[in-house]
């Protein structure tokens, strides 16, 4: 979805799109010291991203104790396992973004174990 200017960005709402099989996948997440939210976004032919699913829950009481690169690693665990249905079989390699630095080693593991 590209925006031409900064007034359209903050007046026109992303709005979810259809699944689209094989399409590349993206998932964005983000954890605060509370919360966690999650994006899973397909990227089209022409090269636009279209958000599919949104999710955000509040940690946990124990969540709540956890260091920021596990809250970090939480929220691409649960967003993996909320949407399994669409990543599992992905025809490409999924990119996960994410803002902590210290997840570059997970995102190098190869083979990770059930």
């Amino acid at each position: 979805m590209a925006f031409n200017t900064l007034k359209q960005v903050f007046t026109s709402a992303p709005i979810l799109t259809y699944w689209v099989l094989n399409a590349q996948l993206i998932v964005e997440t983000n954890a605060s010291d509370y919360a966690l939210a999650a994006i899973l976004s397909i990227i089209t032919k022409n090269n636009e991203i279209y958000p599919v699913a949104f999710h955000s829950q509040m940690f946990s009481a124990l969540e709540l104790n956890y260091n920021v690169y596990d809250k970090e690693l939480l929220v691409i665990f649960k967003a993996f396992k909320i949407w399994r249905h669409y990543l599992e079989g992905s025809a490409s390699p999924i990119d996960v973004v994410t803002d902590h630095k210290n997840l570059e080693y997970f995102s190098t593991t190869k083979i990770l174990m059930h």
